[in-house]
């Protein structure tokens, strides 16, 4: 088996094309949004304790299942 790659070879526009294109994250800004889970138990207890209602115990579950899914 040959280590080269088999077929023609790429003529020079294809190169300069190749080395004008740049990769770029979309979703870059989108990277923060994963230290909702980790926080989540925080952020939980922020707002049991201001509010005081048992009920924001299970946000960390509402983003993990609903919030995330969603973006």
């Amino acid at each position: 088996m040959s280590p080269y790659i088999a077929g023609p070879a790429p003529d020079r526009q294809s190169l300069v094309e190749a080395e004008n294109l740049r990769w770029r994250d979309r979703k870059r800004y989108l990277w923060p949004l994963g230290l909702l889970i980790p926080l989540s138990p925080f952020i939980s207890w922020i707002l049991v304790d201001n509010l005081r209602l048992g009920l924001f115990w299970a946000t960390g579950a509402w983003l993990l299942v609903i919030v995330i899914p969603i973006i």
